[in-house]
């Protein structure tokens, strides 16, 4: 798979996929922060509940969606 920016503009996170993102809380992490996960954090909350930057994020989910239709056949 391309980088991010290399994606066609297909691949871009929607309004409607940013706000049921949001809406599951998907963009809450924990307290603890594991060092591979710093280049997808937004902010730390006051309360110490790590923030993930969704729009970082979407590539993973495009990524991993992709290994998982491949590794069931349907492409």
């Amino acid at each position: 798979m391309a980088s991010p920016a290399n994606l066609p503009p297909i691949f871009n996170p929607t309004s409607n996929d940013i706000e049921m993102l949001l809406a599951a809380q998907c963009h809450l992490g924990s307290k603890n922060l594991q060092v591979h996960m710093e280049p997808y954090l937004w902010k730390t909350r006051p309360d110490g509940i790590n923030v993930i930057n969704l729009s970082k994020t979407w590539y993973v989910i495009l990524l991993s969606e992709n290994i998982i239709f491949a590794s069931i056949g349907v492409c």
